[in-house]
């Protein structure tokens, strides 16, 4: 809501600030979900690697389609130590899934929001929209039965929580290293 509002007003958009502020609210009002909630933590940490790492990637001069892949592939290595942590397993093929998922899940998201629409309109639009719906949907689903069974999973004790502290703390040591390397500013 905040994005768009500060679209509709044509003020500068900051996403990291953006970040933080629904953060703060969310644990300000759901303290014990924030603490628990396993995909609260998930879209927390991919948003955070996608903003942090598209801000990265706008200061070096890299666009198009091989930042949308570089994005893909770093916020997969991102969290896959979470993934590892809470599920004690890792698909290893997620970063093609993930590059052939994101394309779909786009079309999925505008297909279904023009369905939803065009059903109180259209009803033979929404029909042919539904039915391209249903195929992406089955792409979709495809995909990950495919890349189910290439998963690996860690059968030994539950993985230490320091190590996975230790591990994201490394990350933010690479990330802000290459910003003094590339005397960027933050």
């Amino acid at each position: 809501i905040l994005f768009l509002f500060m679209s509709l007003m044509n003020r500068y958009i900051n996403l990291k600030n953006i970040l933080w502020i629904f953060t703060f609210f969310y644990l300000i009002s759901n303290p014990n979900k924030f603490a628990f909630d396993i995909s609260f933590h998930l879209v927390f940490l991919a948003c955070f690697s996608i903003i942090y790492l598209n801000f990265l990637f706008e200061k070096i001069n890299i666009h198009t389609y091989k930042k949308a892949f570089l994005i893909s592939i770093f916020t997969t290595i991102f969290i896959m130590p979470y993934i590892f942590y809470i599920f004690s397993g890792i698909s290893l093929l997620s970063f093609i899934s993930n590059l052939l998922g994101a394309i779909v899940v786009s079309l999925i998201t505008i297909l279904g929001f023009l369905s939803i629409l065009f059903s109180f309109i259209f009803n033979d639009l929404n029909y042919f929209i539904s039915f391209i719906l249903k195929l992406f949907i089955d792409y979709f689903i495809l995909l990950g039965d495919i890349f189910f069974g290439f998963y690996l999973d860690y059968k030994g004790n539950k993985i230490n929580l320091f190590f996975i502290v230790l591990i994201y703390v490394i990350y933010l040591i690479i990330y802000f290293l290459f910003f003094m390397k590339t005397k960027i500013k933050i």
